[in-house]
């Protein structure tokens, strides 16, 4: 008899909860400040020429709170301005920044033509550093497209050319990058071999965010061969830095990369500590995949330790925000596990 009320109890409870939370407004929308910041750009539109005009396109262009279409327009504006201006250099801007807003996307065909349209422009009016950075983002976006040969062609290419023009910044990105890419295949000495060439140079040239970025990547080497403790180490290395650089993006990225980091060494409280960090951060420039992947760690936390309330509230949420991304695969992942919470 009981067991029967506790079940009627936690039943009424769990839908109680669940018609809460869908009459909540998940943090996504465009709040009142970044409104505001959004109509000053636009404003200023009208006002400004030539390469402040450009910015302020690039900065709208980058701003997460606007739809992709949007960013993607005014990406598109940046070209027909800069082609209608006649400046050679203000097209193979516009090209390459339309690349880079694509690659943040996951869009990465549509990168790679972007970057080739820029490489073109740069050799037919002799650009040398703008030969230098395209064939770079091309070997980057080849690697994405998992063609390690044509990636490792275009990044020896950029690295051999940094060599030549004494460019140490780029040759580090090239060696970085090179390192990447046997990440990616699990070719980790090869990878932790290029880092540390690339750091020393890196190190040389007074490159800090080079620095936490090589930090980052050798401690998601360490963290795949289960060097747990090797990885805590190199993930606090890369946030201090980034968070001395304000680079929030990549700070919330690499709180989340440690909390893993000490779930998988059973620090529950710290890890706990740095979900939420990263959480916060999240949050507030509106990354909503980092959201979802931090959600994800707390939940199984609370789960682990039996705070089921905790547990289940956080898989409402993610449920919320599965919904507002129409990811059925997400949502149904959701679902199930509220049921198992509630089992």
């Amino acid at each position: 008899m009981y067991s029967c009320w506790v079940a009627n109890t936690m039943r009424i409870r769990l839908l109680f909860i669940i018609s809460l939370l869908f009459c909540l407004v998940f943090p996504g929308g465009v709040n009142a400040q970044e409104e505001a910041s959004i109509d000053s750009l636009v404003s200023l539109l009208e006002s400004t020429e030539g390469q402040e005009h450009l910015q302020i396109l690039y900065e709208l262009s980058e701003n997460r709170w606007l739809p992709f279409e949007d960013r993607i327009s005014y990406s598109e504006d940046a070209i027909d301005y800069a082609a209608r201006s006649g400046e050679i250099r203000f097209l193979y801007d516009a090209h390459l920044h339309q690349g880079k807003v694509f690659s943040r996307e996951a869009m990465d065909q549509d990168a790679l033509e972007s970057f080739e349209k820029a490489l073109n422009i740069s050799e037919e009016s002799g650009n040398a550093d703008g030969i230098l950075n395209a064939l770079f983002w091309i070997g980057k976006t080849y690697s994405w497209l998992r063609d390690p040969e044509k990636a490792a062609e275009y990044l020896n290419r950029t690295r051999n050319m940094a060599v030549q023009q004494k460019n140490e910044g780029m040759e580090s990105d090239a060696l970085y990058s090179l390192g990447e890419m046997n990440r990616r295949y699990r070719e980790y000495e090869g990878a932790m071999a290029y880092y540390d060439t690339a750091y020393a140079l890196a190190d040389a040239a007074g490159s800090r965010d080079k620095l936490s970025e090589i930090n980052a990547s050798q401690g998601m080497v360490m963290y795949y061969q289960g060097e747990f403790h090797q990885a805590v180490g190199y993930y606090e290395k890369a946030i201090a830095i980034f968070n001395e650089l304000g680079e929030e993006d990549s700070e919330s990225r690499n709180l989340l990369r440690l909390a893993n980091a000490n779930y998988q060494l059973a620090r529950y409280d710290i890890a706990l500590g740095h979900y939420q960090q990263a959480l916060a951060i999240f949050e507030k420039i509106n990354h909503e995949a980092g959201m979802i992947a931090v959600l994800n760690g707390m939940a199984l936390i609370y789960f682990s330790q039996e705070q089921f309330d905790k547990a289940l509230e956080t898989h409402l949420t993610l449920l919320n925000l599965n919904q507002a991304r129409q990811n059925q695969e997400e949502i149904g992942r959701s679902l199930h596990n509220i049921g198992t919470v509630y089992n």
